[in-house]
C-alpha cells in the first residue's frame, strides 16, 4: 500500500520547480515512471520515500509499480484552516455560480477526493475524519450556501505564479483555538481537528507552500480571549515545526470582522473581547515572522458574522497579494501586489481656525491607491480609560486626504492627550475606510494620544 498521493492531486514543487513530496509504502519500489498526457515521457526519482523531479504542470499519469496515478499536477499547495469565515458558510452568489472550473485550480475536498476547486469546498458533515461529525458536530451542508475566500485566493495566485494551485480544506466552523490543540496531531482524525489536517497533509506528500488561518470569533469570549496571543502563537510554532519540513512557512491570516447580533450590541464585556481579539491578531504581525495580517472590517456580511460571496472573492484576493509578498518579494514589486495595509505614523495638529480644535492625522501604509471613505471617514472613538465604552467619545468630523485619515476632535491637544483613539472598537462598528481596490483598513487601537 502506497500513502502520500492521490489521483488528481497537486505535488507541491521545489525551489527548482520540480516535485517534491513524501510517500510512505509497504512495498519495494521496483519501477516509477511519469508520462504527460499528451504522450511525452519525463524522468521521475524516487528516493528513501522522496518523488522529485516531476516538472511544474500537468496534468501527468504517474505510475508506481502496478499502481496508476492519474491527473498529476505540480505547483503550490496550501492549508485551509480555522472557522466558519475560513469553512466558506456565505449565500453563494454570481462569482460562484458564474466561475468555470480550472483543471490547474484543484481542492481536496473533505471526503478524500481531489477535484477541480469549486464553491462550496468544505463538506464537513460528509468528511473523512470523524472529528467533523462526531466531535464537533457539523451540521449538514446547507443547499446555496459556501461562498469562501480559498478559491479566488488560487485564482489570483495562479496569475501571479503560472503554476498549479492545491487547496486543502481543513476548516470548521464555529471552532475555538481548542479545538485546535496541537497535542491532536497524536490523537489523529478522527478526535482532533488538528489531527485531521496533519492527517491530510501528510496524505497529499507532506509538502505545503503556506497556511491561510481565518479564526478568532469562538474566541471572542471572556473566558478565552486573553489567551488567544499565546495560543495562536504556539499553534503556528506547531504547525511549522509539524508541517515546514524545517522552513517556516508562510501565514496569512484573516482579522475578524463584525459580530453583528442584536442582542449583543450593548455587551460591554462582548465588545471588549471581540475588539481584543482583532487588536491581539494585529500585534502578531510584530511577534511572528512571515506572517500578515489581512482586515475584513468593512465588508457585509450575510447574517450576523458570514462575509458575502463579494466580500469573501474579494478578501482572498488579498490574501494572495499578502501572501506573494510573503513568498517573493521580488514578484510582488514587479506585479505591483501590496501587503496588508498598517498604521503608520501618527501625528497631531490644532486647527487652523477653530485653535481649540485637534487633529489626529494617521498615515495608512500600503494602500491601493488612494483611501476612500464616503462620505465621511466613520469608526473612531476615543475612550478615557481603555476599553471603556460608557465615558467613549467621538470626533465631530474625519476625512480621508491620499493615504491619510484625519480626525477631528473638539478638544485641544492637552485635553485630547488624556485619552486612548480606537478604529473599529466593539463588536460590530460603522467602519467604511478602505483603499481603491475595497481593501479594509485594519482595526486598531488603544493608542494613547499622549504617546503620538
Amino acid at each position: 500500500m502506497i500513502t502520500g498521493i492521490f489521483s488528481g492531486m497537486v505535488m507541491q514543487r521545489d525551489k527548482e520547480n520540480k516535485s517534491l513530496i513524501y510517500i510512505t509504502t509497504d512495498e519495494i519500489i521496483e519501477n516509477i515512471s511519469c508520462k504527460a498526457q499528451n504522450g511525452t515521457n519525463f524522468d521521475v526519482l524516487y528516493k528513501d520515500g522522496v518523488i522529485s523531479g516531476i516538472p511544474v504542470g500537468g496534468p501527468y499519469d504517474l505510475k508506481i509499480n502496478d499502481a496508476l496515478y492519474t491527473d498529476i499536477y505540480v505547483g503550490d499547495l496550501w492549508i485551509l484552516a480555522g472557522q466558519s469565515n475560513m469553512e466558506g458558510n456565505g449565500v453563494l452568489g454570481e462569482n460562484d455560480f458564474n466561475y468555470t472550473p480550472n483543471e490547474n485550480i484543484r481542492a481536496f475536498y473533505m471526503t478524500d477526493e481531489w477535484r477541480p476547486a469549486k464553491n462550496p469546498l468544505h463538506h464537513c458533515s460528509i468528511a473523512k475524519d470523524l472529528v467533523h461529525t462526531e466531535v464537533c458536530h457539523a451540521a449538514e451542508q446547507r443547499s446555496g450556501v459556501g461562498a469562501g475566500n480559498a478559491l479566488s485566493f488560487a485564482l489570483k495566485m495562479y496569475e501571479y505564479t503560472g503554476v498549479p494551485q492545491g487547496l486543502i480544506a481543513c476548516a470548521h466552523g464555529g471552532t475555538c483555538l481548542g479545538h485546535w490543540n496541537p497535542a491532536g496531531k497524536e490523537v489523529g482524525g478522527d478526535k482532533s481537528l488538528y489531527g485531521a489536517m496533519y492527517r491530510r497533509f501528510t496524505a497529499n506528500g507532506s509538502h505545503i507552500k503556506g497556511i491561510l488561518w481565518y479564526q478568532g470569533c469562538a474566541d471572542g469570549e471572556i473566558w478565552a480571549e486573553k489567551d488567544f496571543t499565546a495560543g495562536t502563537t504556539h499553534l503556528f510554532n506547531c504547525m511549522r515545526k509539524d508541517m515546514g519540513n524545517g522552513e517556516i512557512l508562510p501565514i496569512i491570516q484573516c482579522q475578524i470582522g463584525r459580530w453583528s447580533d442584536e442582542y449583543n450590541q450593548e455587551d460591554q464585556e462582548h465588545n471588549r473581547c471581540w475588539f481584543s481579539i482583532r487588536r491581539q491578531q494585529l500585534a502578531l504581525n510584530d511577534t511572528i515572522e512571515n506572517i500578515d495580517t489581512v482586515a475584513s472590517i468593512t465588508y457585509r456580511t450575510d447574517d450576523h458574522v458570514h462575509l458575502t460571496s463579494d466580500s469573501q472573492w474579494n478578501l482572498g484576493v488579498k490574501m494572495a497579494e499578502a501572501m506573494v509578498n510573503l513568498i517573493d518579494p521580488e514578484l510582488a514589486r514587479t506585479i505591483g501586489a501590496k501587503p496588508a495595509m498598517k498604521v503608520g505614523k501618527m501625528f497631531l495638529q490644532g486647527e487652523k481656525v477653530f485653535q481649540e480644535y485637534t487633529d489626529v492625522v494617521i498615515e495608512i501604509e500600503n494602500s491601493n491607491g488612494d483611501l476612500v471613505a464616503e462620505p465621511r471617514a466613520m469608526g473612531f472613538s476615543l475612550a478615557k480609560e481603555p476599553d471603556v465604552i460608557d465615558n467613549m467619545r467621538y470626533p465631530y468630523d474625519a476625512y480621508v486626504e491620499g493615504n491619510r485619515i484625519i480626525v477631528r476632535f473638539r478638544m485641544n491637544i492637552k485635553d485630547l492627550s488624556e485619552y486612548y483613539l480606537y478604529y473599529g472598537y466593539g463588536c460590530n462598528p460603522s467602519c467604511n475606510i478602505t483603499d481603491e481596490n475595497k481593501n479594509p483598513v485594519p482595526c486598531f487601537g488603544p493608542v494613547k494620544i499622549s504617546e503620538i
